[in-house]
Protein backbone atom coordinates (compact mmCIF):
# COMPACT_ATOMS: atom_id res chain seq x y z
CA UNK A 1 0.00 0.00 0.00
CA UNK A 2 1.29 3.43 -0.85
CA UNK A 3 1.97 5.90 1.89
CA UNK A 4 -1.01 7.96 2.96
CA UNK A 5 -0.73 11.66 3.53
CA UNK A 6 -2.12 13.01 6.75
CA UNK A 7 -5.60 14.48 6.37
CA UNK A 8 -5.24 17.52 8.59
CA UNK A 9 -8.95 18.34 8.77
CA UNK A 10 -9.64 14.90 10.26
CA UNK A 11 -6.82 15.37 12.73
CA UNK A 12 -8.31 18.73 13.68
CA UNK A 13 -11.81 17.37 14.22
CA UNK A 14 -10.33 14.83 16.63
CA UNK A 15 -8.88 17.69 18.61
CA UNK A 16 -12.25 19.43 18.72
CA UNK A 17 -13.95 16.17 19.71
CA UNK A 18 -11.46 15.52 22.51
CA UNK A 19 -12.04 19.01 23.89
CA UNK A 20 -15.80 18.43 23.70
CA UNK A 21 -15.41 15.31 25.83
CA UNK A 22 -13.34 17.26 28.37
CA UNK A 23 -15.89 20.10 28.53
CA UNK A 24 -18.69 17.56 28.82
CA UNK A 25 -17.13 15.84 31.83
CA UNK A 26 -16.28 19.12 33.53
CA UNK A 27 -19.45 21.10 32.91
CA UNK A 28 -22.38 18.97 31.72
CA UNK A 29 -23.79 18.36 35.20
CA UNK A 30 -24.20 22.09 35.73
CA UNK A 31 -25.34 22.94 32.21
CA UNK A 32 -28.66 24.69 31.72
CA UNK A 33 -31.61 23.62 29.61
CA UNK A 34 -31.08 26.01 26.69
CA UNK A 35 -29.41 25.40 23.34
CA UNK A 36 -25.90 25.89 24.77
CA UNK A 37 -26.64 23.45 27.57
CA UNK A 38 -27.96 20.89 25.07
CA UNK A 39 -24.77 21.18 23.02
CA UNK A 40 -22.63 20.73 26.13
CA UNK A 41 -24.64 17.72 27.31
CA UNK A 42 -24.19 16.14 23.88
CA UNK A 43 -20.43 16.03 24.42
CA UNK A 44 -20.54 12.24 24.75
CA UNK A 45 -21.32 12.06 21.02
CA UNK A 46 -17.71 13.06 20.38
CA UNK A 47 -16.88 9.45 21.26
CA UNK A 48 -19.31 8.27 18.59
CA UNK A 49 -17.49 10.54 16.15
CA UNK A 50 -14.23 8.89 17.23
CA UNK A 51 -15.66 5.45 16.47
CA UNK A 52 -16.93 6.35 12.99
CA UNK A 53 -13.75 8.25 12.17
CA UNK A 54 -11.58 5.39 13.41
CA UNK A 55 -13.35 2.93 11.11
CA UNK A 56 -12.71 5.27 8.18
CA UNK A 57 -9.04 5.70 9.05
CA UNK A 58 -8.47 1.98 9.65
CA UNK A 59 -9.99 1.23 6.24
CA UNK A 60 -7.85 3.91 4.63
CA UNK A 61 -4.65 2.76 6.30
CA UNK A 62 -4.95 -1.00 6.63
CA UNK A 63 -7.88 -2.11 4.48
CA UNK A 64 -5.85 -3.08 1.42
CA UNK A 65 -3.69 -5.41 3.51
CA UNK A 66 -6.67 -7.73 3.94
CA UNK A 67 -7.98 -7.54 0.37
CA UNK A 68 -6.78 -11.07 -0.28
CA UNK A 69 -8.46 -12.43 2.84
CA UNK A 70 -7.16 -13.46 6.25
CA UNK A 71 -3.46 -14.14 6.69
CA UNK A 72 -2.29 -14.95 10.20
CA UNK A 73 1.11 -13.15 10.00
CA UNK A 74 -0.48 -9.97 8.63
CA UNK A 75 -3.24 -10.11 11.21
CA UNK A 76 -0.79 -10.65 14.07
CA UNK A 77 1.34 -7.73 12.99
CA UNK A 78 -1.74 -5.55 12.53
CA UNK A 79 -2.84 -6.22 16.12
CA UNK A 80 0.69 -5.73 17.39
CA UNK A 81 0.88 -2.40 15.62
CA UNK A 82 -2.45 -1.21 16.97
CA UNK A 83 -1.47 -2.22 20.49
CA UNK A 84 1.87 -0.43 20.14
CA UNK A 85 -0.09 2.65 19.18
CA UNK A 86 -2.81 2.70 21.84
CA UNK A 87 -1.65 0.53 24.73
CA UNK A 88 1.36 2.36 26.25
CA UNK A 89 -0.55 5.53 27.16
CA UNK A 90 -3.64 3.54 28.09
CA UNK A 91 -1.62 1.36 30.47
CA UNK A 92 0.26 4.28 32.03
CA UNK A 93 -2.91 6.28 32.70
CA UNK A 94 -4.71 3.21 34.08
CA UNK A 95 -1.85 2.45 36.49
CA UNK A 96 -1.71 6.14 37.43
CA UNK A 97 -5.42 6.00 38.28
CA UNK A 98 -4.80 2.97 40.51
CA UNK A 99 -2.01 4.80 42.33
CA UNK A 100 -4.07 7.97 42.70
CA UNK A 101 -6.98 5.95 44.05
CA UNK A 102 -4.68 4.38 46.63
CA UNK A 103 -3.25 7.67 47.89
CA UNK A 104 -6.30 9.94 47.49
CA UNK A 105 -8.70 9.13 50.32
CA UNK A 106 -11.39 11.44 48.98
CA UNK A 107 -11.59 9.56 45.68
CA UNK A 108 -12.49 6.34 47.49
CA UNK A 109 -15.86 7.84 48.36
CA UNK A 110 -16.50 8.93 44.76
CA UNK A 111 -15.05 6.18 42.58
CA UNK A 112 -15.75 2.41 42.54
CA UNK A 113 -13.13 0.29 44.26
CA UNK A 114 -11.14 -1.63 41.62
CA UNK A 115 -11.36 -5.40 42.13
CA UNK A 116 -8.80 -7.91 40.91
CA UNK A 117 -11.16 -8.75 38.06
CA UNK A 118 -11.34 -5.09 37.13
CA UNK A 119 -7.56 -4.70 37.21
CA UNK A 120 -6.97 -7.83 35.16
CA UNK A 121 -9.63 -7.09 32.56
CA UNK A 122 -8.42 -3.49 32.25
CA UNK A 123 -4.83 -4.58 31.69
CA UNK A 124 -6.03 -7.02 29.02
CA UNK A 125 -8.18 -4.29 27.41
CA UNK A 126 -11.34 -6.41 27.60
CA UNK A 127 -13.16 -4.78 30.53
CA UNK A 128 -15.86 -3.16 28.38
CA UNK A 129 -16.74 -6.44 26.69
CA UNK A 130 -19.52 -6.88 29.24
CA UNK A 131 -17.11 -7.52 32.15
CA UNK A 132 -16.85 -4.35 34.24
CA UNK A 133 -15.90 -0.70 34.61
CA UNK A 134 -12.75 1.02 33.40
CA UNK A 135 -10.19 2.13 35.97
CA UNK A 136 -9.60 5.22 33.85
CA UNK A 137 -13.13 6.18 32.81
CA UNK A 138 -12.54 6.90 29.09
CA UNK A 139 -10.74 3.56 28.79
CA UNK A 140 -14.06 1.85 28.03
CA UNK A 141 -13.93 3.20 24.47
CA UNK A 142 -10.36 1.96 23.96
CA UNK A 143 -11.48 -1.49 25.11
CA UNK A 144 -14.47 -1.60 22.76
CA UNK A 145 -12.38 -0.39 19.85
CA UNK A 146 -9.83 -3.11 20.53
CA UNK A 147 -12.74 -5.51 19.97
CA UNK A 148 -13.24 -3.89 16.55
CA UNK A 149 -9.53 -4.41 15.80
CA UNK A 150 -9.85 -8.09 16.66
CA UNK A 151 -12.67 -8.42 14.11
CA UNK A 152 -11.08 -6.10 11.56
CA UNK A 153 -10.20 -8.65 8.82
CA UNK A 154 -13.72 -10.07 8.85
CA UNK A 155 -15.29 -6.62 8.82
CA UNK A 156 -13.09 -5.53 5.92
CA UNK A 157 -13.86 -8.62 3.85
CA UNK A 158 -17.61 -8.05 4.18
CA UNK A 159 -18.04 -4.28 4.34
CA UNK A 160 -15.26 -3.09 2.03
CA UNK A 161 -14.55 -5.93 -0.38
CA UNK A 162 -17.82 -7.84 -0.12
CA UNK A 163 -20.89 -7.56 -2.32
CA UNK A 164 -22.45 -4.10 -2.38
CA UNK A 165 -25.91 -5.49 -1.64
CA UNK A 166 -24.67 -7.21 1.51
CA UNK A 167 -22.90 -4.04 2.64
CA UNK A 168 -26.09 -2.04 2.06
CA UNK A 169 -28.16 -4.52 4.08
CA UNK A 170 -25.64 -4.41 6.92
CA UNK A 171 -25.68 -0.60 6.83
CA UNK A 172 -29.46 -0.68 7.24
CA UNK A 173 -29.12 -3.16 10.10
CA UNK A 174 -26.58 -0.84 11.72
CA UNK A 175 -29.01 2.09 11.52
CA UNK A 176 -31.74 -0.04 13.08
CA UNK A 177 -29.27 -1.15 15.74
CA UNK A 178 -28.52 2.47 16.63
CA UNK A 179 -32.23 3.12 17.00
CA UNK A 180 -32.50 0.08 19.27
CA UNK A 181 -29.61 1.35 21.40
CA UNK A 182 -31.24 4.76 21.64
CA UNK A 183 -34.36 3.05 23.01
CA UNK A 184 -32.52 1.23 25.83
CA UNK A 185 -34.18 2.21 29.14
CA UNK A 186 -32.09 3.78 31.88
CA UNK A 187 -32.55 0.78 34.18
CA UNK A 188 -31.09 -1.57 31.57
CA UNK A 189 -28.21 0.82 30.91
CA UNK A 190 -27.28 0.62 34.64
CA UNK A 191 -26.34 4.31 34.68
CA UNK A 192 -27.27 6.87 37.30
CA UNK A 193 -26.41 9.71 34.89
CA UNK A 194 -27.41 9.59 31.23
CA UNK A 195 -27.67 12.76 29.16
CA UNK A 196 -29.04 11.28 25.95
CA UNK A 197 -30.16 8.17 24.06
CA UNK A 198 -26.68 6.97 23.01
CA UNK A 199 -24.95 7.91 26.26
CA UNK A 200 -24.11 4.26 27.02
CA UNK A 201 -20.76 3.50 28.62
CA UNK A 202 -21.16 0.96 31.43
CA UNK A 203 -18.83 -1.94 30.67
CA UNK A 204 -20.92 -4.35 32.72
CA UNK A 205 -23.44 -4.29 29.87
CA UNK A 206 -23.03 -5.10 26.17
CA UNK A 207 -24.35 -1.71 25.05
CA UNK A 208 -21.01 0.14 24.78
CA UNK A 209 -19.54 -2.73 22.75
CA UNK A 210 -22.48 -2.73 20.35
CA UNK A 211 -22.33 1.08 20.13
CA UNK A 212 -18.68 0.96 19.09
CA UNK A 213 -19.04 -2.01 16.72
CA UNK A 214 -21.90 -0.43 14.76
CA UNK A 215 -20.21 2.95 14.46
CA UNK A 216 -16.82 1.50 13.55
CA UNK A 217 -18.57 -0.43 10.76
CA UNK A 218 -20.24 2.78 9.60
CA UNK A 219 -16.77 4.29 9.31
CA UNK A 220 -15.65 1.38 7.12
CA UNK A 221 -18.70 1.95 4.93
CA UNK A 222 -17.87 5.66 4.72
CA UNK A 223 -14.51 4.73 3.21
CA UNK A 224 -16.20 2.41 0.73
CA UNK A 225 -18.65 5.12 -0.28
CA UNK A 226 -15.71 7.46 -0.84
CA UNK A 227 -14.40 5.07 -3.52
CA UNK A 228 -17.62 5.53 -5.53
CA UNK A 229 -16.78 8.28 -8.06
CA UNK A 230 -20.13 10.16 -8.07
CA UNK A 231 -20.26 10.22 -4.27
CA UNK A 232 -16.65 11.29 -4.05
CA UNK A 233 -17.29 14.17 -6.46
CA UNK A 234 -20.17 15.33 -4.26
CA UNK A 235 -18.00 15.11 -1.15
CA UNK A 236 -15.31 17.18 -2.86
CA UNK A 237 -17.64 20.16 -3.24
CA UNK A 238 -16.66 22.56 -0.50
CA UNK A 239 -20.15 23.75 0.35
CA UNK A 240 -21.21 20.16 1.14
CA UNK A 241 -18.81 19.81 4.04
CA UNK A 242 -19.67 23.28 5.31
CA UNK A 243 -23.41 22.56 5.19
CA UNK A 244 -22.94 19.23 6.98
CA UNK A 245 -20.83 20.87 9.70
CA UNK A 246 -23.51 23.52 10.29
CA UNK A 247 -26.22 20.85 10.33
CA UNK A 248 -24.26 18.84 12.92
CA UNK A 249 -23.92 21.88 15.19
CA UNK A 250 -27.63 22.65 14.91
CA UNK A 251 -28.59 19.05 15.64
CA UNK A 252 -26.48 19.16 18.80
CA UNK A 253 -29.09 21.52 20.21
CA UNK A 254 -31.74 18.79 19.92
CA UNK A 255 -31.67 16.31 22.84
CA UNK A 256 -33.20 13.49 20.77
CA UNK A 257 -31.04 13.77 17.64
CA UNK A 258 -28.35 11.21 18.54
CA UNK A 259 -29.01 8.65 15.81
CA UNK A 260 -29.40 11.29 13.10
CA UNK A 261 -26.12 12.89 14.19
CA UNK A 262 -24.18 9.63 14.11
CA UNK A 263 -25.49 8.89 10.61
CA UNK A 264 -24.58 12.45 9.61
CA UNK A 265 -20.99 11.77 10.67
CA UNK A 266 -20.63 9.48 7.64
CA UNK A 267 -20.99 12.15 4.91
CA UNK A 268 -19.31 14.74 7.16
CA UNK A 269 -16.14 12.63 7.44
CA UNK A 270 -16.22 11.97 3.70
CA UNK A 271 -16.46 15.68 2.98
CA UNK A 272 -13.72 16.61 5.45
CA UNK A 273 -11.48 13.88 4.03
CA UNK A 274 -11.87 15.51 0.62
CA UNK A 275 -10.32 18.61 2.21
CA UNK A 276 -12.47 21.24 0.51
CA UNK A 277 -14.51 24.02 2.05
CA UNK A 278 -14.21 26.43 4.96
CA UNK A 279 -14.86 23.79 7.64
CA UNK A 280 -12.02 21.61 6.37
CA UNK A 281 -9.62 24.57 6.30
CA UNK A 282 -10.57 25.65 9.83
CA UNK A 283 -10.17 22.13 11.20
CA UNK A 284 -6.85 21.76 9.39
CA UNK A 285 -5.49 25.02 10.83
CA UNK A 286 -2.41 24.88 12.99
CA UNK A 287 -4.10 25.33 16.41
CA UNK A 288 -6.79 22.69 15.83
CA UNK A 289 -4.36 20.37 14.09
CA UNK A 290 -2.08 20.67 17.11
CA UNK A 291 -4.95 19.77 19.42
CA UNK A 292 -5.69 16.81 17.17
CA UNK A 293 -2.17 15.50 17.55
CA UNK A 294 -2.56 15.71 21.34
CA UNK A 295 -6.14 14.43 21.32
CA UNK A 296 -5.47 10.85 22.43
CA UNK A 297 -3.44 12.12 25.38
CA UNK A 298 -6.08 14.74 26.20
CA UNK A 299 -8.76 12.06 26.08
CA UNK A 300 -7.01 9.68 28.49
CA UNK A 301 -5.40 12.26 30.78
CA UNK A 302 -8.37 14.51 31.46
CA UNK A 303 -10.35 12.12 33.64
CA UNK A 304 -7.63 11.53 36.30
CA UNK A 305 -7.13 15.30 36.45
CA UNK A 306 -10.86 15.81 36.88
CA UNK A 307 -11.28 13.09 39.52
CA UNK A 308 -8.26 13.92 41.65
CA UNK A 309 -7.41 17.61 41.11
CA UNK A 310 -10.82 19.22 40.72
CA UNK A 311 -12.06 18.50 44.30
CA UNK A 312 -9.17 20.31 46.07
CA UNK A 313 -9.22 23.17 43.54
CA UNK A 314 -12.98 23.48 43.99
CA UNK A 315 -12.65 23.57 47.79
CA UNK A 316 -10.00 26.26 47.52
CA UNK A 317 -12.16 28.43 45.26
CA UNK A 318 -15.22 27.94 47.47
CA UNK A 319 -13.15 28.83 50.53
CA UNK A 320 -12.17 32.07 48.84
CA UNK A 321 -15.87 32.65 48.05
CA UNK A 322 -15.15 33.11 44.36
CA UNK A 323 -18.29 33.14 42.17
CA UNK A 324 -18.93 30.19 39.84
CA UNK A 325 -16.24 27.92 41.33
CA UNK A 326 -17.13 24.94 39.06
CA UNK A 327 -16.67 27.00 35.92
CA UNK A 328 -13.46 28.60 37.20
CA UNK A 329 -12.02 25.22 38.19
CA UNK A 330 -12.57 24.07 34.59
CA UNK A 331 -10.87 27.22 33.30
CA UNK A 332 -7.87 26.38 35.49
CA UNK A 333 -7.69 22.62 34.99
CA UNK A 334 -8.43 22.26 31.28
CA UNK A 335 -5.23 24.12 30.27
CA UNK A 336 -3.38 22.00 32.86
CA UNK A 337 -4.79 18.92 31.15
CA UNK A 338 -3.48 20.11 27.78
CA UNK A 339 -0.02 20.74 29.26
CA UNK A 340 0.11 17.31 30.88
CA UNK A 341 -1.11 15.81 27.61
CA UNK A 342 1.73 17.48 25.72
CA UNK A 343 4.16 15.78 28.11
CA UNK A 344 2.53 12.34 27.85
CA UNK A 345 2.46 12.68 24.06
CA UNK A 346 6.18 13.34 23.91
CA UNK A 347 7.24 10.82 26.56
CA UNK A 348 4.77 7.97 25.95
CA UNK A 349 2.83 8.32 22.71
CA UNK A 350 5.72 9.22 20.41
CA UNK A 351 7.87 6.23 21.46
CA UNK A 352 4.81 4.01 20.98
CA UNK A 353 4.27 5.43 17.49
CA UNK A 354 7.90 4.77 16.58
CA UNK A 355 7.49 1.21 17.78
CA UNK A 356 4.27 0.83 15.77
CA UNK A 357 5.84 2.20 12.60
CA UNK A 358 8.72 -0.24 12.93
CA UNK A 359 6.50 -3.34 12.83
CA UNK A 360 6.97 -4.73 9.34
CA UNK A 361 4.47 -6.59 7.22
CA UNK A 362 6.46 -9.05 5.16
CA UNK A 363 9.00 -7.15 3.07
CA UNK A 364 7.44 -3.76 3.60
CA UNK A 365 6.34 -1.43 6.33
CA UNK A 366 2.71 -0.38 6.38
CA UNK A 367 1.97 3.27 5.82
CA UNK A 368 1.69 5.28 9.04
CA UNK A 369 -1.82 6.04 10.21
CA UNK A 370 -3.23 8.86 8.15
CA UNK A 371 -4.81 10.61 11.11
CA UNK A 372 -3.06 10.83 14.48
CA UNK A 373 -5.38 11.14 17.44
CA UNK A 374 -7.56 9.08 19.70
CA UNK A 375 -7.58 5.39 18.85
CA UNK A 376 -5.86 5.67 15.49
Amino acid sequence: MTSQREIKSLTGIRGVAACCVVAYHYLALGAGSGAAGAVLKHGYLAVDLFFVLSGYVMALTYGQDFRGGFEAPTYGRFLARRLARVYPLYAVTSVACLILYAVDRESRDLLPEPSWLAVGSNLLLVQAWGIGHSINGPGWSISTEFFAYVLFPCLVSVLIFGAARIAAVLAAIGAVGLCALAAVPDAAAQQTVRFGPLDLYMGETAFPLVRCAIEFCLGLLAWRLMTVSPLRRVAERGFVGDALAVAAILLLTRPDADVILVLLFIPLIMALAAGRGVAARILGSRPLHGLGILSYSIYLVHRPVLDHLKPPVLRMLEGWQIPHPHLLSAVILIPCTVLISAATFRLIEKPGRRLAHGIRFGRRTLAPAAVPGPQT
